[in-house]
């Protein structure tokens, strides 16, 4: 009944939800959340209808600045639940520039969203984002009135004010992304979607910063980043039907150019952080060899300078951040930095899997490179503790002869020891191996 009602007295139940949302522990939060004993396929909140309410409330032009005011309120207290239905969601169907749902002009809309900006500011930059373009954007339809002349009879947009929208609504944007790295992230990756004007405008912007004092290395290289991801991306796919035209792609390269980190290791971290980044001039999905060919032709050069300017400690807690430290070992190996060998075959007996994971790349591709003309060195020395060399020859791929050559191994320790004269030393070589 709570629709009925707020329809009924618009004032008085906007007045009750905004005593009911105000101070440190207000009490509307216990409201939200999902109804005990709700499946994980079907799920109910007692704030569902409190929404509803709220949403007629927005379709009149007296309550509709309050209403919205509200709504921000209420999806700050919000903590979230598996139900869709949230204040913050209402806000954006509300607003949103290609269906708006409520009875006022743009410049009230627009006068709205400057009191979040200014009430509810981390709330209303999330929201400004939401509402710029979006390829397969999408809308419900919000809770109408039912029985007062609240809404039109009919809400068209045209293209021209549409359009003028947006370029308000980024310009606003533009003031409250400041310098805020983890924003301009965001920001970049929203920037195919705006008009070219706005694009340039970003740009411009972003120009500024780069010759500021404002941003620290790591905040650089986000943006850097982000910058470069995009270019690849649009290149990648440059003929699909939403890539940006060759001139845009190029602008954004250069802007991305003055955020570059000098040092090795933050320049080429992108490489190895992912599996399969986007690369310049090699598709994904078109040549899988050609793209495989290339990107580990970049990887190789990469590491060669990462391992030119840093050291090995430097590299191995590099390698220790990534999800997959194969990828740096490998390209190392490729890179033919062999000055590293004896480290990495120290790496091969480590309890720790991602130091086992970095090492194993290394000697995966210094195997196909070498062969067994390789391994043998290490084989025949016998310095290598047991743990060591299983895995060397696990990690050569090549069965059955990696099984041989561990038989062989074993029968040649079994013969040693069965030729010892003396039980004590025979049972200190037998110590020795268990612990190898």
């Amino acid at each position: 009944m709570l629709p009925l009602l707020a329809e009924a007295a618009p004032s008085q139940f906007l007045e009750a939800v905004r005593v009911g949302a105000t101070g440190a522990s207000p009490v509307l939060r216990g409201i939200f959340g999902d109804a005990e004993g709700a499946s994980s396929f079907s799920t109910d909140s007692a704030h569902s209808s409190l929404l509803w309410a709220m949403e007629v409330c927005a379709w009149s032009p007296d309550h509709f600045g309050l209403a919205v005011d509200l709504l921000a309120r209420l999806a700050e207290i919000d903590p979230g639940g598996r139900l869709a239905n949230r204040p913050f969601a209402s806000l954006e169907a509300i607003l949103l520039p290609w269906f708006p749902q409520n009875s006022v002009t743009p410049k009230r809309r627009l006068s709205a969203i400057d009191g979040l900006r200014e009430h509810h500011e981390p709330l209303a930059w999330r929201l400004l984002l939401s509402l710029l373009p979006e390829m397969h954007g999408a809308s419900d339809h919000i809770s109408e009135p039912q029985f007062r002349d609240w809404k039109p009879e009919k809400i068209a947009v045209s293209r021209p004010d549409y359009w003028s929208f947006i370029d308000e609504l980024y310009k606003r944007i533009l003031e409250d992304v400041e310098h805020d790295s983890d924003r301009w992230v965001v920001l970049i990756d929203k920037i195919d979607d705006v008009p070219p004007g706005s694009r340039a405008a970003t740009l411009a912007r972003l120009d500024e910063m780069s010759e500021a004092n404002h941003l620290t290395d790591e905040q650089r290289t986000e943006i850097w980043e982000a910058l470069r991801e995009k270019v690849a991306r649009h290149r990648e796919f440059a003929d699909a039907q939403w890539a940006l035209p060759e001139s845009e792609v190029a602008a954004i390269e250069r802007t991305a150019a003055k955020f570059e980190p000098s040092a090795p290791l933050e320049r080429f971290a992108w490489l190895f952080k992912n599996q399969r980044p986007d690369i310049p001039d090699a598709a994904r999905g078109e040549n899988y060899h050609e793209y495989e060919t290339a990107l580990a032709r970049l990887r190789a050069e990469a590491s060669a300078a990462m391992a030119h300017a840093n050291s090995w400690e430097e590299i191995l807690a590099f390698a220790m951040t990534l999800d997959v430290p194969w990828f740096l070992g490998e390209a190392l190996a490729q890179a033919e930095r062999f000055d590293y060998e004896a480290e990495f075959l120290r790496l091969l007996g480590s309890e720790n899997s991602a130091e086992v994971t970095f090492a194993a790349g290394y000697a995966w591709k210094r195997f196909r490179e070498a062969g067994w003309e390789w391994l043998d060195v290490y084989l025949a020395g016998g310095q290598l503790p047991s743990i060591q060399v299983a895995r060397l020859l696990l990690y050569t791929n090549d069965f059955p002869k990696a099984w041989e050559v561990a038989e062989a191994r074993r029968g040649r320790r079994e013969r040693i020891l069965g030729e010892l004269p003396e039980p004590r030393a025979r049972r200190r070589l037998r110590i020795r191996d268990s612990r190898r």
